[in-house]
């Protein structure tokens, strides 16, 4: 039986001295009265609390905040006091060829190494991206350089990122001497590639174009001309001596005759004097 307060009661005994649990009436009142118990309550065992547990996760970030590792678990409900450690990675590359070097620990991140702690611990290592150029130079085969090394990229690139260069058909020195492509320098970066974070220098060769010389115009020699034999001038009078007749010499005459002569010599001597200087010139 229960009491009001839900105590529970068992039977015990029949008390003695009431009326007999069976009998007859009399006229005289009687009252059974039966005696309970109260039944002991076992006690219910207070459960014991769980020692408080934690965890610790980790994730690696750029700079910017980009995720390159996501959050990952190190420590999942360990106790209180379970001793962790985490470490960064030198680089990480991406699947598209960037890549990020260690830098630090995130400002509000949680040691690399420690012990677990109630609740959650995140460590957060932060890495910086590596970028590089492409560069390309213009040279003789005697290695003088004719372009200055310029950069394919106007700034550096993510690694990963394509480039693609391109050689000229001929270029000029500062004497204005021509040059044509000749070749891709074969110790060189590739004429077309991808950027990566060591620095990468395309080179170009280019040789002399040969000079043909302007032909010298020949200059003709003068012809060579025999002087004409000279005729003796028809006007020139010719002096006839009569044998016929003794006649004394005519003084006037005599001087006409002279000079007619000596003028029909001198034009022989000029005419074989300049027929002589042409054969000596020739």
């Amino acid at each position: 039986m229960k009491d009001e307060a839900g105590n529970v009661y068992v039977f015990k005994e029949h008390k003695a001295d009431s009326a007999p649990v069976s009998g007859k009436v009399t006229e005289t009142a009687q009252k059974v009265v039966y005696v309970y118990e109260l039944k002991p309550v076992t006690p219910t065992p207070s459960p014991t609390p769980d020692a408080p547990k934690g965890n610790v996760t980790v994730e690696h970030v750029t700079t910017t905040g980009e995720v390159l590792k996501k959050e990952t678990p190190v420590k999942t409900d360990e106790p209180v006091g379970t001793p962790y450690e985490t470490k960064p990675e030198d680089k990480i590359v991406t699947d598209n060829g960037r890549t990020f070097v260690y830098k630090g620990l995130k400002e509000d991140s949680a040691d690399p190494t420690g012990e677990v702690k109630e609740g959650t611990q995140k460590v957060t290592f932060v890495y910086e991206e590596v970028k590089g150029n492409v560069t390309v130079e213009h040279v003789t085969t005697d290695g003088k350089v004719l372009k200055a090394e310029t950069p394919v990229f106007n700034e550096n690139q993510s690694t990963g990122t394509a480039y693609e260069t391109k050689n000229e058909t001929e270029l000029k020195d500062e004497a204005g001497n021509v040059y044509v492509f000749k070749e891709h320098k074969a110790d060189s970066a590739p004429v077309s590639g991808k950027v990566t974070e060591t620095a990468q220098k395309v080179v170009y060769v280019y040789e002399l174009t040969p000079v043909t010389p302007t032909p010298t115009p020949e200059v003709s020699k003068p012809k060579s001309t025999t002087p004409a034999t000279p005729t003796q001038d028809s006007s020139i009078p010719t002096s006839v001596v009569s044998t016929n007749k003794a006649q004394l010499p005519n003084t006037g005459e005599d001087n006409s005759v002279a000079f007619a002569t000596l003028g029909t010599a001198m034009l022989v001597a000029t005419f074989a004097l300049n027929g002589k200087r042409r054969q000596d010139e020739n």
